[in-house]
């Protein structure tokens, strides 16, 4: 039996470690890669477990190994800490689920972060209470009443956000999102941008939402741009790479940050294991911090990113 869950630990890690590379031709597939992270645990298991069955510790040190490695190299891959360069943005995005069994509180830790801007997935779960809690201390902000799944809260002045992004023809392109303006300190503007996207299964559904999202990007012309949100993706599935080589006017500065779960139900969870809460920022900024906050009431961990607006930024 022991021999037989050894076996068994073995492939799992090693199809979780395959995953990444396969993915690219399978929307499902691409799904799975999102639980790469499982494989070392599993790997390791399987390792502890092994009793002179040198194949089986061969592929379960060959995925230990290959899942230790990808992760590495997405963490080392991220842009490094720059000195600030020109003023300071602090950018805080949460999904605050719908089911969050402390909203007051979760207003609170946000209130406590110093962001200038807050952007919220899943609004629909923010009590009365906790919205009028957050609008006392971000003036502006999009001020849907019911059931609006995004938000955006600003201390800065900020002109009326809008659903989707509009042509000429004040027709709606892209996919489902909720942007602004936000007008800085020094004169310039910001774009920034909270979006939600679709659980990676079924695949189908999340790989048009991201296209979309990629082609909407493409006709933005702003250097300052901010896109952040729950993409439900993980960094090492072909869905991220899509985005990532899709807009390059864009980089994400959130890399092997593990921002999910923080609990299930009542019950907090002792770690998070998937990564799936993004910024996005454009040329016109710097990172100069980018972290992972403490708990909420959430099932995610709220992720706080620190810009500096780089002197040529206009360029």
């Amino acid at each position: 039996m022991r021999r037989i869950l050894c076996v068994v630990l073995a492939f799992a890690a090693a199809l979780l470690a395959l995953v990444p590379f396969v993915g690219r031709w399978s929307t499902t597939l691409d799904a799975l890669a999102s639980f790469l992270p499982l494989a070392a645990p599993l790997a390791i298991a399987a390792l502890l477990l092994n009793r002179r069955a040198p194949a089986t510790a061969l592929l379960a040190g060959a995925a230990l190994i290959v899942t230790l490695s990808l992760v590495a190299a997405e963490w080392w891959a991220g842009p490094k800490p720059a000195q600030a360069e020109g003023e300071q943005l602090v950018i805080v995005t949460h999904n605050l689920w719908d089911a969050n069994t402390r909203p007051e509180s979760t207003a609170n830790a946000l209130i406590a972060t110093g962001a200038d801007i807050l952007l919220l997935q899943e609004y629909r779960g923010a009590s009365p209470a906790t919205r009028a809690l957050l609008a006392r201390h971000f003036p502006f902000h999009s001020g849907c009443r019911t059931t609006c799944d995004l938000a955006i809260y600003s201390r800065l002045p900020m002109d009326r956000p809008r659903w989707r992004f509009r042509d000429m023809n004040d027709e709606p392109f892209g996919p489902p999102l909720l942007w602004g303006r936000v007008h800085l300190p020094g004169g310039e503007t910001a774009t920034v941008i909270s979006i939600h996207q679709p659980w990676p299964v079924p695949g189908a559904g999340q790989q048009e939402n991201r296209r979309a999202l990629v082609s909407a990007i493409g006709q933005m012309d702003d250097p300052r741009l901010i896109l952040a949100g729950d993409f439900n993706l993980t960094p090492w599935g072909a869905g991220m790479a899509e985005l990532d080589d899709g807009m390059p006017q864009l980089r994400r500065v959130t890399r092997a940050l593990f921002s999910f779960p923080a609990r299930t139900g009542h019950d907090e969870w002792p770690v998070p294991v998937l990564p799936i809460d993004h910024v996005f920022v454009g040329r016109g900024w710097s990172p100069v911090d980018v972290e992972r906050l403490g708990r909420t009431g959430s099932d995610h961990y709220p992720v706080r990113a620190v810009l500096a607006l780089r002197q040529a930024a206009s360029d």
